[in-house]
C-alpha cells in the first residue's frame, strides 16, 4: 500500500495464542494479489501451525494471523 499509517494490534489474550492485525488504508481499489513476501509470511505462519488472513476491501487493507504460544507436545496451563 502506498498509505503512511497502520492501525497495529498484537495481543496475547490468556497466553495460549498470539495474534496480530495490521490495517492500511487503500487509496486505489485495484484487484489484489499475494505478492512474495505475503506469500513468505503465510508459508512461515503456517509452517509454524499458525494461520494468516489477508483481506482487501474497497477502502482497506488487512493482514491478520494468530500463532500458538504453546510448543507441540507442551501442554498448556
Amino acid at each position: 500500500s502506498n498509505a503512511r499509517d497502520a492501525d497495529i494490534l498484537f495481543e496475547a489474550p490468556g497466553g495460549g495464542v498470539f495474534r496480530f492485525e495490521i490495517i492500511n488504508t487503500r487509496k486505489e481499489n485495484k484487484p489484489f494479489r499475494e505478492g512474495f513476501g505475503l506469500r513468505s509470511m503465510r508459508e512461515r505462519i503456517e509452517s509454524a501451525g499458525g494461520q494468516l488472513d489477508i483481506l482487501a476491501y474497497e477502502d482497506r487493507f488487512i493482514v491478520r494471523g494468530t500463532l500458538s504460544m504453546v510448543k507441540k507436545g507442551e501442554v498448556e496451563a
